[in-house]
């Protein structure tokens, strides 16, 4: 999915002010959150699904 890795790409361009407001150690996760999600859409190991639900309205 070309988000996940625009997200993961801006990331690296602004990662230390990444670390300035979240820290380190949630920088770091962050990056290996974006970068594994990214590849895992590229190679089709994940994908995204929608459900849509409702709750029937009452009839008495």
């Amino acid at each position: 999915m070309r988000t996940a890795r625009a997200w993961s790409e801006e990331l690296e361009r602004r990662f230390d002010e990444m670390v300035r407001i979240a820290g380190p150690q949630t920088a770091r996760v962050w990056r290996l959150y974006l970068a594994g999600g990214a590849l895992a859409f590229e190679e089709g190991r994940m994908g995204v699904d929608q459900i849509l639900a409702h709750r029937p309205e009452e009839t008495t």
